[in-house]
C-alpha cells in the first residue's frame, strides 16, 4: 500500500518497520511496526493504463449473523493477458496501506506466462475501503486479520461469480471456477498464506514472500539481524552514532532534534524511534549503501558521528523514504479522520491490538537506543488507543506460527531482510517449500520487487542485485515451477 509519506513512515515506527505488499506494500507493508508501506505501495503501483478499480460490498463484520451492514471495498484488476476459459486469476493481496493499484513488479511477467487475470483488493480501513469516516478506537474493532481474510473469500466469490462468469458468459458457459493463486509480501505475505490455509477449497496454492505468519510481542532479533546484514565496520559506526545522539540528547534535547530537523517531535523516545527506523528502513528494502559508506569513512576518521548521522538522516533517510518526522509522533496517530493519507494509524492499532511486533533494544550489542523497550509501545498503545496488550497467542494458536499447516504454499525471503526472524525459513515438508534469496541488498520480497525493493523495480528487475541477481533469478524461476504445479489441472 496509497496514502502520504508521513503515514508510511509512521507505520514505521511502531517496530514494523513493514512489512508490506501486501502491495507492495508499501504494504503492508508493512511492513509491521510503523513501516512505510504506503511509500512502497505507490511507488510500486502500476501506472499502466489498463488497470482499472472498482468497488463492491463487503460486509464489516464477517462472523456476526446479526450484523450484516455493508461498506465499499474497492479493488483494481488487469486482463490484459486473461485467458477465461484456462488462465488462472492471481490475487494480489494489499496490505497495511492505501492501495496504489497492481504493481509493476514480478506479477506482471508471472501474469503474461500464464495467461493470469490480476486482481487486488484494497485492504480494510484503508485508503478508500473504510466502513467508517472516523478511526476511533470502537470503529477499528473490525480491524482484524481474521475479518481481512474473509473479506478476501467474500471478494474471491464475487469476482469469479458476478465479474468473470458474467463478462465472459458465452466461453465460460458450463465452466466450473478458474483457478486461483495468491500473492502477498510482508503482512499480506501472511495474509497470503493464511488465505490457503482457511480456505484452501477458494486457492490453489499462495506465494508468502517475506510472510510474516510468527506473531511475536517482543521482536529484539529484528536488529540483530540488521547489525548482521551492515557488517561489523557499519555496525560499530551506528552503535557510536547512537551513543553520541543518547548523550546529546539527555544534555539538550531541542538542539539534537533541530540538528535532525525533528523538532516537531515532542518526545524523546518517539524521536529514538524515528532514528531507528532510519537505519532499520535501509537495511529492510536493500538500501545500506546510502547509509553505510559514508558513516564508516566518519567513524574510521574519528570525525563527529552524532553529526555524521545527522548527516545521513535528514538528506538520504529523509529523501528516500519520503520521511516526514511528525509522522513519528503520537499525536499523529491521534489523527482519527479516515481517507487516502491516513494508514499510520490503522497498522499500529493492528499492532497494538494482534500483531506486536515491536522492535526493542536487543540485550546485548544494540544500534538502536536502549530506551525504546516494551514499556515504551505499551505506552504509545494505551496512550494513543487504549488498548494493551495484543493478542499474540490467540493469533498464534488460529494460524499456527511456523508451525502453519498450509499446503502448496511457497515461503520466500531475502537474507538480509530483519523481518526474516519471524516467517518460515526452513520446512520439511514438499507442500510448504522455502527459499532464500542470497545477495548484498536482498531485503524484504526481494523475489517479486527486486533490487532494490524500494522502490520496487520493473518486472521484479534483479540487475541490481549485488553482486549478481541470480539467486533471486534461480528463486523467481521455483515461483514459476510451483505454480506450473500447482496449477496443472488447468493449464
Amino acid at each position: 500500500m496509497v496514502f502520504h509519506c508521513r503515514a508510511a513512515a509512521a507505520a514505521a515506527s511502531l517496530g514494523l518497520a513493514v512489512l508490506l505488499v501486501a502491495c507492495l506494500a508499501p504494504d503492508a507493508a508493512t511492513a509491521l511496526g510503523r513501516t512505510p508501506a504506503s511509500l512502497i505501495q505507490r511507488r510500486s503501483a502500476s501506472a499502466l493504463g489498463n488497470d482499472s478499480q472498482s468497488v463492491f460490498n463487503q460486509l464489516i463484520d464477517h462472523f456476526n449473523p446479526q450484523h450484516r451492514e455493508t461498506f465499499k471495498q474497492r479493488y483494481f484488476e488487469n486482463t490484459d493477458n486473461f485467458d477465461p476459459v484456462n488462465g488462472p486469476i492471481f490475487l494480489y493481496i494489499c496490505g497495511e496501506a492505501t492501495c496504489g493499484g497492481i504493481p509493476n513488479d514480478y506479477i506482471r511477467v508471472l501474469s503474461k506466462q500464464f495467461n493470469a487475470a490480476i486482481v487486488t483488493l484494497e485492504h480494510r480501513y484503508y485508503g478508500e475501503s473504510s466502513p467508517f469516516a472516523q478511526l476511533t478506537t470502537p470503529n477499528l474493532q473490525y480491524l482484524t486479520s481474521r475479518q481481512a481474510i474473509n473479506d478476501l473469500a467474500a471478494f474471491r466469490d464475487f469476482y469469479q461469480h458476478n465479474v468473470v462468469d458474467v463478462r465472459y458468459a458465452q466461453q465460460r458457459a458450463g465452466r466450473g471456477d478458474n483457478l486461483w493463486f495468491t500473492y502477498g509480501v510482508s503482512y499480506s505475505g501472511a495474509l497470503s498464506a493464511w488465505f490457503r490455509l482457511k480456505f484452501p477449497h477458494l486457492t490453489a496454492g499462495s506465494l508468502a514472500s517475506s510472510g510474516v505468519v510468527d506473531v511475536v510481542l517482543s521482536f529484539p532479533e529484528f536488529d540483530e539481524q540488521v547489525t548482521r546484514s551492515v557488517g561489523s565496520d557499519c555496525a560499530n559506526a551506528l552503535h557510536a552514532a547512537m551513543s553520541g545522539v543518547e548523550a546529546l540528547l539527555a544534555a539538550n534535547p531541542v538542539a539534537t532534534k533541530v540538528l535532525f530537523k525533528a523538532t516537531s517531535l515532542s518526545s524523546n523516545l518517539d524521536f529514538l524511534s524515528m532514528l531507528a527506523d532510519s537505519t532499520a528502513l535501509s537495511v529492510q528494502y536493500g538500501h545500506k549503501d546510502s547509509m553505510c559508506p559514508p558513516l564508516v569513512q566518519a567513524f574510521q576518521a574519528g570525525q563527529n558521528m552524532t553529526l555524521a548521522f545527522a548527516q545521513y538522516v535528514t538528506t538520504s533517510f529523509y529523501t528516500i523514504f519520503e520521511v516526514d518526522p511528525f509522522s513519528y509522533s503520537q499525536e499523529y496517530l491521534k489523527q482519527v479522520q479516515a481517507g487516502p493519507d491516513s494508514g499510520a494509524r490503522q497498522w499500529t492499532y493492528q499492532t497494538c491490538a494482534e500483531m506486536g511486533y515491536f522492535q526493542v533494544a536487543p540485550a546485548g550489542f544494540s544500534i538502536r537506543s536502549r530506551q525504546l523497550t516494551i514499556d515504551y509501545y505499551q505506552s504509545l498503545c494505551q496512550n494513543v488507543f487504549g488498548v494493551w496488550p495484543p493478542v499474540i497467542n490467540a493469533t498464534n494458536e488460529y494460524y499456527g506460527a511456523r508451525n502453519i499447516a498450509s499446503t502448496q504454499t511457497f515461503f520466500t525471503n531475502g537474507a538480509q531482510d530483519p523481518w526474516q526472524n519471524v516467517t518460515l525459513q526452513v520446512s520439511n515438508n514438499p507442500l510448504r517449500p522455502t527459499a532464500t534469496a542470497v545477495c548484498d541488498n536482498c531485503g524484504h520480497g526481494v523475489d517479486m520487487r527486486g533490487c532494490p525493493q524500494s522502490p520496487a523495480q520493473t518486472n521484479g528487475d534483479t540487475s541490481l542485485c549485488k553482486p549478481d541477481g541470480s539467486n533471486v533469478k534461480a528463486i523467481q524461476a521455483s515461483i514459476v515451477q510451483y505454480l506450473q504445479a500447482w496449477l496443472k489441472p488447468q493449464l
